[in-house]
């Protein structure tokens, strides 16, 4: 379970995934993909995802 819980928390928040994307070493699909759109980080993206 740990290394799932490490991944999951690993992933940046929306505003240090921006600044990857800055720097080009993301592109601003990966960002969108992994963060959503930036309003609730929570929410959206994969970090927000449920499992019901």
């Amino acid at each position: 379970m740990l290394p799932y819980l490490y991944a999951g928390w690993s992933i940046p928040l929306y505003g240090a995934g921006r600044e990857l994307v800055r720097r080009g070493e993301w592109t601003a699909r990966r960002l969108r993909l992994a963060c959503g759109d930036g309003g609730e980080t929570l929410v959206n993206g994969i970090r927000g995802s449920r499992t019901a």
